[in-house]
């Protein structure tokens, strides 16, 4: 277990190195919001969702979460940084439309699942800095009236001028490092159709459970 958790961060590490990234000076003109109110207002949207969620039902929490993840996540830079340079090159067109429009369905099944109540919590932002390689991180907690806060971190990154996010470090874990070292086993095993297969197959068994509740 530590083994895998350490293979993960290193992952992570190796992740950020590789991708772009913006100068300092670069950072400063971009216009619009900055990274700490994209996560604010992406987090609002969250919360309104939760506090709704019997009278949205899944398919209104997806409806509402829908526009609100594309916004904030750049999700086509995620899935080419986790599907690997060597691999996303040797893909054809129509593989990339079907496995972006796969892990996006895939991705949005899975916030309208996790997010399905509320019980008095709420968001706060801990802190906002700067990351590897001019990123920005933001830090923040879902805070239950438990205790029993969840660490909820994301890493920012510039795209057409907007600050959108790139990786979700959920209890510090990265989900990119993890997504990548998942999915890249399928690749070397059965190739990218599987992939494909398999992440379409994920968001149906999401939405056949969300049907039975």
């Amino acid at each position: 277990m530590l083994f895998g958790k350490l293979k993960m961060a290193l992952a992570a590490i190796l992740l950020a190195a590789l991708i772009p990234s913006w100068s300092q000076a670069q950072q400063e003109t971009v216009p619009g919001k900055n990274p700490r109110v994209v996560i604010e207002e992406f987090h609002s949207v969250l919360l309104d969702v939760m506090q709704n969620a019997d009278s949205l039902g899944f398919e209104g929490r997806r409806e509402r979460l829908a526009p609100e993840i594309e916004k904030a996540y750049n999700l086509p830079l995620m899935l080419h940084w986790i599907v690997g340079r060597k691999a996303w090159a040797e893909v054809s067109d129509d593989q990339r439309d079907r496995l972006l429009n796969a892990f996006t369905r895939m991705t949005l099944n899975i916030y309208a699942s996790r997010f399905n109540g509320y019980s008095g919590q709420h968001f706060e932002t801990v802190e906002e800095r700067e990351g590897m390689r001019n990123d920005v991180l933001v830090r923040t907690e879902l805070v239950n009236t438990k205790g029993d806060n969840i660490a909820l971190d994301y890493l920012l990154r510039v795209e057409d001028n907007q600050w959108r996010i790139v990786d979700v470090f959920f209890k510090r874990i990265s989900e990119l490092a993890t997504r990548k070292s998942e999915y890249n086993s399928v690749i070397r095993r059965q190739g990218i159709n599987a992939l494909i297969n398999e992440l379409e197959a994920k968001a149906n068994e999401i939405e056949t459970e969300a049907a039975k509740s």
